[in-house]
């Protein structure tokens, strides 16, 4: 029986092809789960084996001494030396009859290859080195399967990358090779990749000293298997017009090697992989990187939903694996097995067809050739003619082969014709050819032989590709490793369920839900606009012209940023199916464009399109929209009649949209190529890309050029994009992410690569030009980040502002203190000073000033009560009245107050732009959090009208574990459109509506207090929020949090305080708790005793009542200044205020890795970069951060891990900070191993060395970023 007798692709009831299986032999294969790949099988240069063979066969020696090596071949005397050559009388007359051949390198190649018998050591070694080209398995025990992926991929794409000094992704075509055990899978593989017929070619692999890893070969008439499961191998000698078409070949374990193990299971890899060789690939698959070094050895496993033994599952994961992903299946079978070619070919049409089966929405099929192994001499070389000799031979096999007329009758059925054995494989092949190799004596037409089967490969691989190319969907070796991964979760995990290609190279970058809404509130707002200006019939076919080709251009935008390669052409992408054939326009799949865009355009036809039922007696229209249709109604509300919503409109809408959409589509491909063409750049990833912008930015454009008056200033979203959340506002009101700003925005090298400049942006008719233009500083997202919280506390607060300013003195007196912090967070009064220090861009004195005017002026008691202001008391208990405190406000803030916070951070020329600041307030008698700010959270901080629940995990923060996590849960009003609305007045209302002393802010509906109500401390929303706003993978530390209280007296909580209302009264009682802040550190941090470096609390413990947030008179009579005084003379406190002050030095400062580290010759990983400020180069701040550092006694940058090294910050660095305000310090360091932590570190002579931002990091972190 075949190799495919024990194949049982779906159940035998489904299948005409099923074969009735052999008993299961009992199950011998328990590998090590501790299995590792080693280094690989790499032959020095071809043609120069790693060691000699010890024995070898008849074949491989002369047959006349049978002692040398053959230097001659003759049709009628064999191989023969040049001496037994010579003595042969024949070959003296030169005999015409004996057609003789000087045997090449490549010819002796073959001997060696095929009838080599290496010692057992030497064949040990081949198979332990053979494990560095695995690259999936399936180990484990019965029931207990695992499916192993091994980085060989990777590692095959890094080399070829090398050798080609490729710089775009490359397009890989994958051979894989099938068959029975023992039929020469392997020689022929190893034959192929060493290019025996073309000495040219491995002369100049060896003078480029190129390693060529090949198969094992089994040793002949040896019945076990060699190979086990699958391995990779990539042909290096291919000529350089291919170098970005790498070819691989896949050479898969024999299906039917029964329980014996294979031979290459025996042999353990002898040590781990070499670290340098696995590493290298992570720069081409990053997946690898992310996963972690641990599994570049180990292999990745999942578990295998199979219940049988290895052997089966062998059978049936591998053949859908290979069929379901390569451009060709190369099958090698022996010739004495065509003689049951007709039981072969049945069982190849089983494979293909249950193979074929395993998938939907497939990218294409792949290309067949059949390969007959050790054919006799007088056999037809020509595959042309072999190939049609076998078809003629087997055409009767449709008529009389009852399993392959059951098929042919399904297809027929289903409307496919088949005529012919050609037709029935080409239903699950794009190509079918045979070709014979002859037995391994003839070495020079085996040599021959291979270089037609290699030329076959070649042709029918390029046409996959030219095939996956034309659809749009030839996938580069990113992508293609993503499929994989794909596939590998999927038949690992639903062996019998079809893997749908298409649908799930979709889920790995879905439409979100955002495109969707923006989408649809620009379908509502164009639609009004024109409705305003055009009363013309035909305002379904402008509304479509208009804004068809912009959603258009959005999913070219958004698809061409989510994929490296686009899997699919854009049609395909947009439906998120392979076939369009069927279905209308909202048919779809359910994370495609089209489904996303179908949402977007019901709500907008339900919200915006009126009914259009008249009353045929009083002529009067129904004026309900679709989305909440009831029955008809005129505008008074009265009842008109009944019956769902009518609009003739709506139905020309839907059938306009439907065949522009479809129109434009159809041409987007098309329009991409034209705009590739057009800027003279070739086809790569980036030139789609940079195409894709332009089409977008042109459809853009031409939409607000078309409707004038339309405004989108949606700053939940981008402006640009419909889908990033705005990192950046613009000053014309426009939030724009920073995809979209690396696009928009120019560099300017002159000052600072860094840089991203905006001088106009086209939203709008014309242009809004930008003087001066914006200027935005673009920091790598691994920088760490520094936080200021502030607590509440009335007139307290100047306690607070004295901590900083001792802060900022200590740092020179030169530098804001508020530049040093990318995060300000601040309740009540301290609130109020976060405000003025973040976006009012205050200094500490001017801040003293103001917030002393505004605590003056605003805790105005009323003057005269009159019976409102009596009843508004016993309501509320507030002793101020709220139009003192708005009065108050206004004169701080200035033009500032009247500006909605969420637009406060619009830039205005300058990089150092305003910071991003939030104030917490309480939400009625819930006493839940909330929080106003001026930015919009990146992570997914919950939508609108939910709270966000913060966890803060401190095991991943580096804090203490007794207390391991705490939760924290606050609404966002940002995400909410009403939220969005709030302007600085009323966030300082809000944050300051002290109960007894205001009354709530009330806000459509919401009454809010004091944020110190519910946390007077704003800490913990403060960590939350910077992971929301700077979302990374892995659980970092803050560069710092510095939280600053107000002073505290562990009996500030006892006093008692009357109240008319029990509600206020419970409030101000809680209030009053939460200003004991010192207390609410340790608890709500689950920090206790000496805190983190990165966490620092600064707060003076009173050991007498401190004085009430209204008691002015506590500024005037030095009360409040006392507290402070005392406090910043304690040694401690200034010890921990230097070495906060260090801190913020110190994290001015990041190191940026130039490229992926590399490995020297003595094992070292090789890491450059340069140490660079966090502030623009040219600024002020660098200026004077020079001037600070230059107080420090011999400042340097140290390496503190893996070894001690110093960069002196010396005289001419600092006075090149002092006068240009530019730092940059080019690195070059060599780590010991992989494990090691980088740590850089500024140090001087008095203090210890700080670390700069983001350190210590991990090398895994590194890779990851580069």
């Amino acid at each position: 029986m075949g190799y495919l007798d024990h194949l049982a692709f779906g159940s035998e009831e489904e299948s005409p092809w099923a074969v009735s299986s052999q008993p299961a032999t009992p199950e011998t294969y328990q590998p090590s789960p501790e299995r590792r790949s080693s280094e690989g099988n790499l032959s020095g240069h071809p043609g120069e084996p790693e060691e000699a063979p010890s024995a070898m066969e008849d074949e491989a020696v002369c047959t006349e001494c049978e002692k040398n090596l053959p230097d001659w071949y003759c049709t009628k005397c064999g191989k023969l030396c040049d001496t037994c050559d010579t003595k042969r009388p024949p070959h003296k007359r030169q005999n015409t009859k004996h057609k003789r051949t000087l045997l090449s390198d490549g010819h002796k190649l073959i001997s060696r290859a095929l009838y080599s018998t290496p010692s057992e050591d030497a064949r040990k070694q081949l198979h332990q080195n053979d494990h560095d080209t695995l690259w999936f398995s399936i180990g484990g025990r019965p029931g207990s399967l695992e499916f192993e992926e091994f980085p060989r991929f990777s590692l095959v794409l890094s080399e070829h990358h090398k050798q080609f000094a490729l710089k775009a992704p490359s397009f890989p075509r994958l051979v894989s090779f099938t068959g029975d055990t023992g039929v020469g899978k392997s020689a022929t593989i190893q034959l192929l990749l060493e290019h025996v017929w073309d000495d040219a070619a491995r002369r100049k692999a060896k003078a480029r000293g190129m390693p060529i890893a090949t198969p094992v070969v089994g040793q002949r008439q040896y019945s076990i298997p060699t190979s086990a499961d699958v391995h990779l191998y990539r042909d290096a000698m291919l000529d350089d017009t291919e170098a970005e078409r790498p070819l691989l070949y896949a050479d898969c374990e024999g299906f039917n090697g029964g329980s014996q193990s294979p031979t290459a299971h025996v042999y353990s890899p002898s040590s781990a992989a070499n670290f340098s060789r696995l590493t290298e690939g992570l720069a081409e698959i990053k997946r690898w990187a992310r996963m972690g070094f641990s599994y570049l050895q180990s292999g990745f496993k999942r578990p295998l939903a199979f219940d049988g033994q290895r052997e089966h599952a062998v059978k049936k994961l591998f053949p859908k694996l290979l069929y379901n992903s390569s451009d060709v299946v190369v099958n090698v079978m022996l010739s004495q097995a065509a003689r049951q070619m007709e039981a072969d070919l049945e069982k190849f049409l089983e494979w293909a067809e249950e193979s074929h089966a395993a998938a939907t929405c497939r990218i294409s099929l792949p290309h067949l050739i059949i390969v007959l192994n050790q054919s006799d001499d007088d056999s037809e070389w020509d595959p042309a003619k072999t190939t049609q000799d076998i078809f003629d031979q087997q055409k009767n096999i449709l008529t009389q082969n009852d399993n392959v007329k059951a098929l042919v009758a399904r297809f027929r059925k289903s409307g496919i014709q088949i005529s012919s054995l050609q037709d029935l494989l080409l239903t699950s092949y794009s190509s079918v050819r045979f070709i014979r190799l002859p037995q391994g004596q003839s070495t020079p037409r085996l040599a021959e032989q291979l270089q037609k089967l290699h030329g076959m490969i070649c042709e029918a691989s390029e046409e996959s590709q030219r095939e996956k190319d034309h659809r749009k969907m030839r996938l580069s070796a990113p992508d293609m490793d993503e499929f994989f991964r794909l596939a590998f979760d999927h038949y690992s995990n639903q062996v019998r369920e079809p893997f749908d290609f298409l649908g799930r190279i979709m889920t790995l970058h879905p439409p979100s839900d955002k495109l969707a809404t923006s989408l649809s509130m620009l379908m509502i707002k164009t639609f009004k606009v024109l409705g305003a200006q055009d009363e013309s019939p035909d305002i379904d076919v402008r509304f479509c012209n208009i804004l068809a080709p912009l959603v258009c251009s959005t999913v070219v935008l958004d698809a061409t940023r989510a994929f490296n390669t686009l899997p699919g052409s854009l049609v395909d992408i947009f439906s998120g199916e392979g076939n369009q054939s069927a279905g209308n326009a909202w048919n779809t799949a359910k994370h495609s464009y089209k489904a996303r865009i179908g949402q977007a355009f019901d709500q907008f036809a339900y919200i915006t399109l009126q009914c259009q039922f008249v009353h045929p007696e009083t002529n009067t229209q129904c004026v309900n929209k679709r989305w909440a249709h009831l029955c008809h109604q005129n505008s008074r509300g009265d009842r008109i009649g009944s019956g769902s919503h009518e609009s003739e409109l709506l139905d020309q809408l839907i059938a306009t949209w439907e065949n522009k959409l479809g129109d434009t589509l159809s041409n987007l491909d098309q329009n991409v190529d034209e705009v590739i063409a057009a800027t003279g750049s070739e086809h790569s990833p980036k030139s789609r890309l940079d195409a894709a912008w332009l089409i977008h930015k042109a459809a853009m454009e031409d939409l607000y050029r078309s409707i004038p008056g339309l405004e989108m200033f949606d700053l939940v979203t981008c402006a640009w994009c419909f889908r990033n959340v705005p990192s950046e506002q613009l000053a014309c009101g426009h939030g724009i992410c920073s995809t979209c700003l690396a696009v928009i925005g120019g560099r300017d090298s002159s000052v600072d690569h860094r840089l991203r400049v905006v001088h106009s942006c086209g939203l709008h008719h014309p242009p809004h030009t930008f003087e001066p233009p914006a200027e935005f500083l673009d920091l790598p997202d691994h920088v760490g980040r520094r936080i200021l919280s502030l607590d509440g506390g009335g007139v307290r607060s100047f306690v607070g502002i004295s901590i900083l300013a001792a802060i900022e003195e200590e740092l020179g007196g030169e530098i804001p203190v508020r530049r040093f912090f990318d995060l300000i967070g601040g309740t009540s009064s301290g609130g109020l000073l976060a405000m003025g220090l973040g976006m009012g861009g205050w200094g500490l004195e001017e801040a003293a000033t103001r917030l002393r005017d505004l605590l003056t002026n605003g805790f105005t008691k009323h003057s005269e009560w009159t019976v409102a202001h009596l009843l508004e008391w016993w309501i509320t208990s507030s002793l101020c009245t709220p139009e003192a405190f708005d009065a108050a406000v206004k004169a701080a803030y200035g033009d500032l107050g009247d500006q909605r916070m969420i637009t406060s951070r619009q830039a205005h020329g300058t990089s150092e732009m305003s910071t991003r600041v939030f104030v917490t307030a309480t939400i009625g008698n819930e006493e839940q959090i909330t929080i106003i700010a001026n930015y919009v959270p990146s992570g997914e901080g919950g939508k609108s009208g939910h709270a966000i629940c913060a966890n803060i995990d401190h095991a991943g923060l580096g804090l203490y574990p007794e207390e391991q996590h705490s939760s924290i849960r606050y609404v966002h009003e940002v995400i909410s459109e009403a939220g969005r609305d709030f302007t600085v007045r009323e966030a300082a209302r809000a944050t300051c509506a002290t109960p007894s002393y205001f009354a709530p802010l009330h806000r459509r509906g919401v009454e809010y207090w004091d944020g110190g109500v519910s946390l007077n401390n704003p800490a913990p929303v403060a960590i939350s929020e910077r992971q929301l706003i700077w979302p990374t993978k892995e659980k970092t530390n803050p560069d710092l949090l510095l939280s600053v209280g107000n002073g505290w007296s562990p009996g500030a909580a006892s006093g008692k305080h009357w109240c008319p209302s029990g509600k206020i009264s419970d409030l101000h009682k809680h209030l009053r708790e939460n200003m004991d802040s010192g207390d609410k550190w340790d608890k709500s941090l689950g920090v206790s005793g000496m805190q983190p470096k990165w966490y620092t609390r600064l707060n003076s413990e009173v050991s007498k009542a401190l004085p009430a947030q209204d008691h002015m008179e506590a500024l005037e009579n030095g009360s409040i200044e006392m507290i402070a005084s005392n406090y910043l003379r304690e040694p401690s406190t200034k010890d921990r205020i230097a070495e906060v002050c260090r801190v913020l030095v110190a994290t001015s400062f990041y190191f940026e890795s130039a490229q992926r580290p590399r490995q020297d010759e003595d094992g070292n990983l090789v890491i450059q970069g340069e140490i660079l400020c966090r502030f623009p180069n040219g600024s002020d701040t660098v200026k004077g951060l020079g001037r600070a550092i230059r107080k420090l006694r011999n400042p340097r940058i140290e390496l503190i891990s893996p070894r001690l090294d110093r960069w002196s910050i010396d005289d001419a660095v600092i006075s090149r900070m002092e006068s240009h305000g530019v730092y940059r310090l080019p690195i070059e360091i060599k780590a010991p191993g992989s494990s090691m932590e980088i740590n850089f570190a500024l140090d001087d002579d008095s203090y210890k060395a700080e670390p700069i931002s983001a350190c210590p990091f991990s090398l895994d972190r590194l890779f990851e970023r580069t």
